[in-house]
């Protein structure tokens, strides 16, 4: 492998959010290889900190990559898996860090980490606070 690919490597990484708790890194790796060899795979398992899991992957090429962004949305263990490239701060093109989404993801948790479940954090009222930052399309 030249120096170049080498450099350009640091193109080839994905995160991926929202992963199962009960995901296994195999089957990650599995439904990953549809779109292209799976170089590496890190799984962050959940714990108590966390109540979901995340992972970065090294795709083998950035077509893979491409491939896997350009068909959004993706499901694994019926969730809806979070896709973004991994790039490095020091990217000469950053346009992609500044990309706006279509998806927030919203916990309400205390400092201990438990989720709060508040009368005030309904539908409702979500709703009627992000509406003024854009239409919302789907509050799930």
């Amino acid at each position: 492998m030249s120096s170049n690919e080498l450099i350009d490597r640091k193109y080839y990484s994905l995160y991926i959010g929202n992963l199962s708790a009960d995901i296994r890194r195999r089957e990650l790796c599995q439904y990953l290889d549809h779109f292209g060899q799976v170089d590496e795979c890190q799984l962050f398992e959940a714990n108590h900190r966390r109540w979901t899991c995340f992972a970065f992957v090294l795709m083998h090429t950035p077509d893979s990559i491409n491939r896997l962004m350009s068909t959004r949305p993706h499901f694994l263990d019926n969730r809806r898996l979070y896709l973004k490239r991994a790039l490095p701060d020091q990217c000469s093109n950053k346009i992609e860090h500044f990309l706006t989404s279509e998806n927030v993801l919203i916990q309400f948790k205390n400092s201990q980490n438990q989720e709060i479940n508040e009368p005030d954090f309904n539908e409702e009222n979500i709703r009627n606070y992000f509406q003024t930052y854009g239409n919302i399309l789907n509050l799930y």
